[in-house]
């Protein structure tokens, strides 16, 4: 990834130091050192000091010989060792890092000495090698998050005040703290990157410029940043905010600070606080330790003086001659020791014999040359009893020893039962090795102080795949324990050997002999054997089924999770839909509660309301409409509510002097609200008084027509262009003289009455005009005459109406034989001659 470099100016670098620290000369007493820290914190606490150093450099000759920090005072009292008495010659930190002066140009070459080394305070010196002062991480933190000196201040306060002048960007770039700068528009597009050559930017990204912030940021930092980039633009004031980034390596810290640039641009400055934050931690772990310290310290005290008061050794004060200047305890003793006074002292020669005295006073002056302590056994008898004693003796000061003189003949004695109790114990332990032998599913391996397999049970090598004849003897770190935690796993393990913290049981991810990755859950806990020797044994239980089951957990949570996101998706596109119908639909829409109060109410595109000036939510129906009106609607209103049930009603209204008819449909959404939807059918009532007025009308006419066809004496036959019949009506009077037809006229008719019938519908449904013609046909014994008229109904259906015409028919022929034969008389008759 590219960026554009800008080097931050250069700042003083001295702000980090702490001057003044505390000296002290390597004879100090340990206890007035930890005063003198105690002292220096309380001092520059009320002063309002910005930092104490929290150590106490050891100086001879105007040189640092060594450094006692509150960490060494915690690790000695963890470590029980005794502060009373001790110099800090004994005790110090030797030889010291320190850095010269001259060559502390920048922050960087600070931290880099004492992350180098691995330090918490780094004392400076000057030319001749005087300490002049510390260096501490604390220090380091403190310089670049506290305010600057008056004349940085100032600087800064101009800056501050130019952000509302378009000045903002500049003051930005030149503020040394930013490890990145970008300038972001409103909607999130990066249009400058500006970063420190060693700041490690998260994202995937080749360039940022031009991208949106949620291309390389995760989904809830990115709309944090959106929100933050928006309050500070609507405030016009800066916004300052944290957020934790993961790495390929680590997790990191950053601040961001926000501040308007122009009026639709941001800057964002970045500032890497990881190592603040782990110093704030760290700070806070090292006060608590300290709390603890002081704790111990003062319980150590007060147990010291209990132990003295009921010590049942035998304490003797002794210079470098033998004389005794003080002599206390020696309950527990079973020799007659005389004790001090002010008149008389007694020297060892008047206590112990002459052989005795001249051994211990030997050792007397071998503690106070050596400054070490010196122990040995005294054996001598008393009265016919053979008592041993433990006399341990160590130096007080140049010319000065204290003598524990312990009573040992009991432990003497139970050397026997020691011995006895070792083959106990043996035994015992043979026991829990079957048991770890036995046990398939816990995991048992042993190690000794330099981390080499002492034990490994059938359970390790089906879990790691080495066999216990390939475990014994190697070294933990290069079986099961992955690369990159091994450097820990060796410091953690010296360190519980050599008594600092035990390793607490936590969830590790080991390896078996493959390199495939072995998920346990591993405890450990320190023994020493019978030679008194650290053993280390860790019990592991295999979490592999348990993470599998995780695995599959999570699997479920994400497709879950996924069909919550698409429920809601389809929820909020079904809300669009409802929301367009909504707004579509051109009835009111009322949502009112069970005592009448109007809560929301959306009149469709043209419909008129009753009272539109007070039509409004929070008004109470009985206030703006009649009492009539209102107290029948309510009434549906709560049956509505009551039966869960639609109810439906219409009413009429008289809207500007006109009547107004409207329907009203009500629904309950929920035992105290409802929905009443009003809908205007006043050009429906109209519409259905005039279909009603039409019907009326057409009932009438019809009701003429049938009269009429009712009336004529002829067959109507309704059939298609092929013959078949559709509907028939006969005659009331004359039904017996037409043959009944049921489906066909192929039923009534022959064939060439049939095709001559078909042929004149044809023509009628053709020509639309009307087609007449006769034909006759046998009736039984009797020859019957029709007259067929055929009118076209439509383009595929046509009217019969049949008329019997055979009376007619004889009627003429009787007419047509008369007028024959009167021809016929005519003809024969001679005429008259006149």
């Amino acid at each position: 990834m590219s960026f554009r470099s800008l080097a931050p100016p250069p700042d003083d670098p001295h702000a980090a130091v702490i001057w003044d620290p505390l000296v002290v000369s390597p004879e100090t007493a340990v206890l007035d050192a930890i005063a003198q820290m105690d002292h220096s914190a309380a001092s520059r606490a009320a002063a309002a000091s910005r930092l104490c150093t929290t150590c106490v450099v050891v100086v001879a000759q105007r040189q640092v010989v060594g450094i006692l920090t509150e960490r060494d005072v915690v690790t000695l009292v963890t470590q029980q060792r005794p502060l009373q008495g001790g110099t800090l010659a004994e005790v110090m930190t030797h030889p010291v890092i320190t850095l010269p002066e001259s060559a502390l140009t920048d922050w960087a070459v600070a931290i880099q000495r004492l992350q180098q080394h691995q330090i918490d305070h780094l004392p400076i010196v000057d030319g001749q090698g005087v300490v002049v002062g510390v260096v501490t991480y604390e220090s380091l933190h403190q310089a670049v998050t506290q305010p600057h000196p008056p004349a940085q201040m100032a600087g800064q306060q101009t800056a501050e005040t130019a952000r509302g002048t378009g000045e903002t960007h500049p003051w930005a770039l030149n503020n040394p703290l930013p490890d990145l700068t970008l300038r972001v528009n409103r909607t999130g597009i990066y249009l400058e990157v500006v970063t420190t050559p060693d700041f490690q930017l998260v994202g995937g990204l080749p360039e940022l410029v031009g991208t949106h912030v949620s291309e390389s940021l995760p989904p809830p930092i990115a709309r944090q940043r959106m929100v933050m980039i928006e309050q500070a633009l609507q405030t016009r004031a800066t916004q300052v905010y944290e957020q934790n980034l993961s790495t390929p390596n680590n997790t990191h810290v950053e601040e961001v600070r926000v501040v308007p640039y122009g009026e639709d641009e941001v800057l964002l400055l970045v500032r890497d606080i990881s190592e603040q934050v782990r110093l704030d931690a760290e700070r806070q772990r090292l006060a608590a330790e300290r709390e603890r310290a002081e704790a111990a310290l003062l319980d150590s005290e007060q147990t010291n003086r209990a132990i003295l008061e009921a010590i049942p050794d035998l304490l003797i004060r002794m210079d470098r001659q033998g004389n005794c200047s003080q002599i206390s305890g020696g309950g527990g003793l079973q020799v007659d020791e005389p004790a001090a006074s002010s008149a008389s002292v007694p020297d060892r020669y008047q206590i112990l014999p002459p052989a005795l005295a001249k051994r211990q006073l030997a050792f007397v002056h071998q503690a106070l040359d050596t400054g070490q302590l010196q122990i040995y056994e005294q054996i001598f008898d008393v009265e016919g009893d053979r008592r041993c004693e433990e006399v341990r003796i160590t130096p007080l000061n140049g010319h000065e020893v204290l003598i524990m003189v312990r009573d040992i003949t009991e432990r003497a004695r139970l050397e026997a039962d020691r011995e006895r109790t070792m083959a106990a114990l043996e035994a015992s332990e043979q026991r829990f090795r079957q048991l770890f032998e036995a046990t398939p599913q816990i995991s048992v391996q042993g190690y000794d102080r330099d981390r080499r397999v002492i034990y490994w049970n059938p359970a390790s090598e089906q879990l790691y795949g080495y066999s216990a004849a390939e475990a014994l003897g190697q070294k933990l770190e290069d079986l099961i324990i992955p690369p990159e935690m091994r450097a820990w796993v060796v410091t953690a393990v010296g360190d519980w050997v050599a008594g600092g913290a035990a390793i607490p049981a936590s969830e590790l991810t080991l390896m078996d002999r493959h390199g495939n990755p072995v998920d346990v859950f591993s405890s450990h806990v320190m023994l020493n054997n019978l030679a008194d020797e650290p053993e280390m044994y860790c019990v592991d239980i295999n979490l592999s089924p348990l993470k599998q089951a995780q695995n599959q957990l999570q699997q479920l949570n994400q497709t879950l999770e996924a069909k919550v996101i698409e429920r809601a998706t389809a929820l909020e596109e079904r809300e669009a839909r409802y929301r367009a119908l909504v707004n579509v639909i051109p009835d009111l829409l009322i949502r009112i509660d069970a005592n009448g109060t109007y809560l929301d109410a959306i009149a469709g595109e043209g419909f008129e309301l009753f009272n539109p000036e007070q039509f409004k939510p929070g008004v109470n129906i009985y206030d703006v409409t009649p009492f009539d009106h209102a107290q029948e609607r309510m009434g549906y209103v709560h049956q509505a509510l009551q039966t869960r049930k639609v109810q439906s009603y219409d009413y009429d209204l008289i809207i500007d002097g006109r009547q107004v008819s409207e329907a009203a449909r009500i629904v309950a959404i929920n035992d105290t609200e409802a929905l009443i939807i009003v809908q205007d059918i006043s050009e429906r009532s109209r519409l259905k008084a005039e279909v009603a007025d039409r019907t009326a009308a057409l009932q009438a006419s019809e009701a003429q027509l049938r009269a009429i066809i009712e009336a004529i004496p002829d067959l109507l036959l309704r059939v298609t262009l092929d013959g078949t019949c559709l509907g028939s009506m006969y005659p009331s009077d004359d039904s017996q003289e037409f043959l009944p037809i049921q489906f066909h006229l192929s039923e009534v008719l022959p064939p060439p009455l049939l095709q001559q019938q078909l042929y004149y519908i044809g023509q009628a449904a053709a020509t639309g005009t009307l087609q007449i013609y006769e034909h006759q046909l046998q009736k039984g014994d009797r020859t019957v005459y029709e007259e067929v008229r055929v009118s076209a109904i439509g383009p595929d259906q046509a009217l019969l109406m049949i008329r019997d015409v055979t009376q007619r028919k004889q009627i003429e022929r009787a007419l047509h034989e008369s007028q024959r034969f009167l021809q016929t008389v005519l003809d024969t008759v001679p005429l008259p001659i006149f």
